[in-house]
């Protein structure tokens, strides 16, 4: 899991309180995306192949 966050960090700029509310839900494997929820809003992240990969190990 290690890996995936540093993916998520490095890759996609997600911040460590970002990181901390992802919840499995917020994971979409058929669209390949990921919803991040804000303070006030969310925004969806579209996933490249290797954290794809990370994600689902």
């Amino acid at each position: 899991m290690a890996k995936a966050v540093v993916a998520l960090v490095a890759v996609h700029a997600l911040k460590p309180t970002e990181i901390r509310r992802l919840l499995l839900a917020d994971l979409d494997r058929s669209a390949g995306r990921l919803t991040i929820h804000r303070r006030y809003d969310r925004r969806i992240v579209y996933l490249d192949e290797l954290s794809m990969k990370l994600l689902t190990e």
